[in-house]
């Protein structure tokens, strides 16, 4: 190799180092801290467990507060069910706390797949699930209790039967 050549490989090869450690910070960044308004307003999801159909609208609002309307279906038995708290992102984990469901926080890692889309995955056990987000005027809102209108802060259940069709 050419002596005067060196110099001229070390300044390109520490140009290299520096857009590919820029590069990967980026993504790494995106991960760990992203965006608050990515994960506010209104999502959906569901999820067959336990011979239980579930499915959800959740409102997240930018001051930490959530609402979710749950329905649950198994056998022929309907419960709805309506759970507030708090949620927050912190060390690239995503928390939510209800305190009249359970009284430390829900932990789950994320994946953020597109802007309308995430997946949560359980830190302590194999639930997963994917939200999905949907327009204000996609849904009715005064399905929406919001945390401020809720009585009490307590959670309702309601079960209805229902007969079925055959």
């Amino acid at each position: 190799m050419n002596p005067k050549r060196f110099p001229i490989l070390i300044i390109i090869i520490a140009i290299l180092l520096y857009i590919a450690y820029n590069y990967l910070s980026d993504k790494n960044t995106e991960t760990k801290s992203p965006n608050i308004n990515t994960f506010t307003g209104n999502w959906v999801g569901d999820k067959y467990e336990n011979n239980s159909y579930v499915t959800w609208i959740q409102k997240r609002l930018s001051d930490g507060t959530y609402t979710i309307f749950f329905v649950t279906i198994k056998g022929d038995t309907i419960i709805r069910d309506i759970e507030t708290g708090k949620w927050w992102i912190k060390d690239g984990k995503y928390y939510e706390i209800s305190p009249n469901a359970n009284t430390e926080p829900s932990i789950y890692d994320y994946k953020i797949i597109t802007n309308d889309s995430i997946m949560f995955s359980s830190t302590s056990s194999d639930y997963k699930f994917v939200d999905k987000r949907i327009e204000e005027n996609n849904f009715d809102s005064t399905l929406i209790i919001e945390p401020s209108k809720t009585i009490n802060n307590t959670t309702k259940e309601i079960k209805i039967k229902y007969d079925k069709f055959e």
